[in-house]
């Protein structure tokens, strides 16, 4: 499952070129839309770097290059930032009520901190092409700060928006 490059679009010349990161996973689900589109749920199994599009008929093939994360950290470090995330997380959760009920649960359960950081990043990060860098890093503990910095500037914007409303809940605060 590879995003367009909407940049590399703009430039023309490819035919819906995708980013150089993809993902290969499992299809758990398809869900055909009345608009003939249809969503899927991808189950990731490992990141690929597109090494070249083979063919596009009678569907596109690619050459692909597994890639491999590296901890970019001790496991205690990782660790430390998986803490302060699920902190961010619940908070933001608090801050947004009803959105991505379970996920505390969900990711209460996960002990690994590069498949805590690759499903809070899939369920928590709106943001298109900041997915995509969290896809690119390669280095875990770069991976867990990004999306911690992202985290924190959804939080800030959502007591800020409440701020703007009337305040936030008492027990808003970092």
């Amino acid at each position: 499952m590879a995003c367009l490059d909407t940049d590399a679009a703009a430039c023309g010349g490819q035919f819906e070129p995708p980013h150089r990161v993809a993902c290969i996973g499992l299809v758990r689900a398809c869900q055909k839309d009345d608009d003939g589109t249809s969503r899927v749920l991808l189950q990731g199994l490992c990141r690929v770097a597109i090494e070249s599009i083979v063919g596009d008929e009678p569907y596109r093939r690619i050459r692909i290059r597994a890639l491999e994360s590296s901890p970019g950290a001790e496991p205690g470090e990782n660790a430390k930032l998986q803490s302060e995330l699920s902190r961010l997380i619940r908070l933001r959760l608090k801050l947004s009520p009803g959105e991505q009920e379970g996920m505390n649960d969900l990711l209460g359960a996960v002990d690994d901190p590069e498949i805590f950081a690759d499903i809070a990043a899939f369920n928590l990060c709106k943001n298109s092409p900041l997915k995509q860098k969290l896809l690119e890093t390669l280095d875990v503990n770069r991976r867990l700060a990004l999306l911690l910095k992202i985290l924190r500037s959804d939080v800030d914007s959502a007591v800020l928006h409440l701020k703007l409303r009337g305040g936030p809940p008492d027990d808003a605060s970092r």
